[in-house]
């Protein structure tokens, strides 16, 4: 048995030579780790791992049509937001070279150096030894585990392989002896205890070759698919062909792309057409945030008589958008309500961290404006409050800044229900502002994206180079406001003041006609 086995090596030896799958990489084969598609768009990468006396040209190749797996992968339009990468190492079929594991410092190099993990998305494919030497990197390196949201593992000896043996016998390589037939104490065994332990949770596919190689199976199915959390696909080739797909019908192809889609399509799906699910309010109908006074200013209470007026004369209310409410002055109420009615397993989820984003308007800030003190409104609402200040300034403008809710890691919505949150912001210099916010949110098992821009004039934040306080502390019959101070900026902030005369006064409805 030993003796047939070893002719059955050397025979395959032979095979894998004149098939161009084996010998160590030289500068002049130009068979390197590059880049098959690099484009700066895409947030994922596909990587492809070659196996033992493989390389990253010869091991995807198919012998007869010369379709090439990476490349056939970067003109499928299923790919198409992926940029795709072949990792070579290497591993002679009979001379000395590094092991399982100094292969899987090497792709720590060599994946740095490329920037792989760049990428906010990873999925690895490995033909064989390969898949040893990915979950071997993984282990060393497992702060990139985050990123790799698959892996596909075609004919891996994870519990070794009888051939390999046989192999280590011939060869000075001493990948080859990594591979043995795995007992409680060797190699392969404590890799696959460090797996488990690891508590590795992304999808793990496998697929396992039902057709020979000269006679012997070199990967086991029980082999092959061990460690594996996610299905067992059967390839009818052999342990070479298994990788080299004549075009994108064959099964391996097919094989992986299932996977992929099942994976990363269902994840990247954006639902830009959240208004089917949501409303979203800024601000609300009884407080209109419009102008904003810094930080720091101190403000009186005005009397409950002008409160009562507006909230029992709803139509004179709505002719103060410039009214602002001293007990939240610098925020945006959000509100977002599910417009979902009646329907079963329709949850929404929603993040629990906005993207801000704001822009200067080309408007000229106001020279003055007048700001009325008046009591609490709201409509009784809880939101939740944002620990934030965002600094309205033009240095800025345009960054995108993370404001997270630390009440929950997520919040839910069911079918009508709502969820409010509030912004903080503060003056630092007087311009008229734009905000775009964005929020992730998902909803049966699809995700999108909120996203909300108060281009409206009426939801955009000024900060005027100086603004006037009326008290309505002396309101009376003639419905006059007293004017309590003028707050001018001073090139740093709003604290130079200029003191007005206490008797100067302006009467409501005059007010009302200029706003």
């Amino acid at each position: 048995m030993k003796s047939w086995l070893s002719i059955l090596t050397v025979l395959l030896i032979v095979q894998v030579v004149l098939s161009r799958c084996s010998g160590v990489p030289q500068e002049t084969d130009n068979v390197v780790s590059e880049y098959i598609r690099n484009d700066s768009k895409n947030a994922g990468i596909i990587v492809f791992v070659h196996g033992v006396t493989g390389n990253s040209r010869d091991t995807w190749t198919n012998q007869v049509t010369g379709a090439y797996w990476p490349k056939l992968i970067a003109e499928d339009s299923t790919f198409k937001n992926f940029n795709i990468y072949v990792y070579n190492y290497p591993s002679p079929v009979l001379g000395k070279s590094y092991n399982i594991d100094e292969i899987a410092e090497n792709m720590r190099l060599v994946l740095n150096n490329d920037k792989i993990f760049n990428h906010k998305q990873v999925a690895f494919l490995s033909h064989s030894m390969g898949g040893l030497v990915t979950r071997s990197f993984l282990l060393k390196n497992r702060d990139f585990i985050p990123k790799v949201l698959m892996a596909y593992f075609f004919a891996t000896p994870t519990t070794g392989s009888e051939v390999a043996g046989i192999a280590n016998l011939l060869s000075n390589n001493p990948q080859f002896g990594k591979m043995l037939s795995m007992d409680s104490d060797s190699y392969l065994a404590d890799k696959q205890r460090d797996w488990q332990a690891a508590g590795i949770s992304f999808p793990c596919y496998c697929a396992y070759e039902i057709q020979n190689t000269y006679g012997q199976k070199i990967v086991q199915q029980q082999s092959a698919t061990n460690l594996c959390n996610k299905r067992f696909d059967p390839i009818d080739a052999n342990h070479i062909d298994i990788v080299k797909p004549a075009n994108t019908s064959s099964t391996a192809y097919i094989a992986f792309k299932s996977a992929f889609e099942e994976v990363f399509m269902q994840k990247s799906q954006v639902l830009n057409d959240w208004k089917r699910y949501m409303d979203v309010q800024i601000s609300d109908e009884t407080c209109p945030k419009y102008f904003i006074p810094p930080a720091g200013i101190k403000l009186v209470e005005g009397s409950a008589q002008i409160q009562e007026r507006l909230y029992n004369h709803p139509s004179d209310y709505s002719n103060w958008p410039a009214v602002a409410d001293i007990h939240s002055i610098y925020n945006h109420f959000i509100t977002i309500e599910s417009t979902v009615r009646g329907a079963e397993n329709s949850w929404i989820k929603l993040g629990n961290k906005f993207t801000v984003t704001f822009s200067v308007d080309t408007t000229t800030a106001p020279k003055d404006i007048d700001v009325v003190l008046m009591g609490e409104c709201g409509d009784g609402r809880d939101p939740r409050y944002s620990k934030t200040i965002i600094a309205l300034d033009p240095a800025n403008a345009e960054k995108k800044i993370s404001v997270p809710f630390d009440a929950h890691k997520f919040y839910t919505l069911q079918p009508g229900e709502f969820e409010q949150f509030i912004m903080n912001f503060s003056c630092k210099v007087p311009g008229v502002y734009s905000v775009r916010y964005d929020l992730p949110f998902s909803i049966s098992g699809k995700v999108g994206k909120i996203f909300y821009n108060t281009n409206d004039d009426e939801l955009k934040i000024i900060c005027p180079k100086s603004y006037t306080l009326w008290d309505t502390g002396f309101f009376n019959e003639r419905n006059n406001l007293t004017r309590i101070e003028t707050y001018r900026w001073d090139g740093q902030n709003y604290e130079g003041k200029v003191h007005p005369d206490v008797s100067s006064s302006i009467e409501f409805e005059e007010m009302e006609k200029e706003f």
